[in-house]
């Protein structure tokens, strides 16, 4: 099983497989479509380690060996027995120069705010912060800010490096700059808004979506907050 932020999908596979021959076979779903940079990674819900399959012609098992090798020295294996020791994710790893399209826009957006929620992407400033907790509203209530749900948002789902400010002074913050993108007339669209996130990740966060840089295998969140 595949799994991936708009859904997953069961594949078949075995020793001899590829991740291309995996990759071809989540194309089949509905809610994906063929496009550069989309990998698997092999990854745990409770860990932050994850190992990119790769090239199109490295093998599947592999990759799954490489992982359960990084979690033995972390866990004994007796623990790693008792629950799902790996979990196989699809996720975006590079940005072409070009614009891609709005095919795989909620799988890109997805993963974006899960990785800003765990700490893979943070902010380089208080204002981008708030510009995106503003945005990430827009996304999910539209153009109507009610000031309360905005707050309750911000409290239930918090950022990386949001640390810096209580939830009060974040949401005062997002409310200046929901006001500065006059999102109110609801000239934008939820998907216009998320085409909006997608460029500042490919502008601010191209090295962290790259696999280039992972060390090892492990996907390291930033530790430094927004200034």
């Amino acid at each position: 099983m595949i799994h991936f932020y708009v859904g997953s999908h069961t594949v078949k596979c075995d020793s001899q497989s590829t991740h291309e021959e995996v990759l071809l076979q989540c194309y089949e779903h509905d809610e994906l479509a063929p496009e550069l940079g989309l990998a698997i990674y092999i990854t745990s819900p409770s860990t932050e380690i994850m190992t990119s399959m790769s090239t199109g012609y490295s093998h599947v098992m592999d990759t799954i060996f490489e992982y359960e090798s990084l979690m033995s020295g972390k866990s004994d294996w007796r623990i790693i027995s008792q629950r799902k020791p790996w979990l196989a994710v699809l996720r975006k790893e590079v940005f072409a120069p070009w614009f891609e399209g709005t095919a795989n826009l909620q799988l890109v957006y997805s993963q974006i705010m899960d990785g800003m929620i765990r700490g893979f992407y943070v902010c380089d400033t208080t204002e981008d912060l708030a510009m995106l907790l503003a945005q990430r509203y827009y996304v999910k209530y539209g153009h109507f800010l009610k000031p309360q749900k905005l707050l309750k948002q911000i409290k239930s789902q918090p950022m990386a490096g949001m640390h810096v400010k209580s939830p009060q002074e974040w949401a005062e913050m997002a409310v200046a700059a929901f006001d500065s993108k006059e999102y109110y007339g609801a000239a934008s669209t939820a998907d216009d808004v998320k085409i909006e996130i997608v460029q500042y990740a490919r502008e601010h966060w191209y090295i962290e979506f790259s696999r280039r840089f992972l060390h090892c295998g492990r996907l390291l969140p930033r530790t430094q907050g927004p200034r």
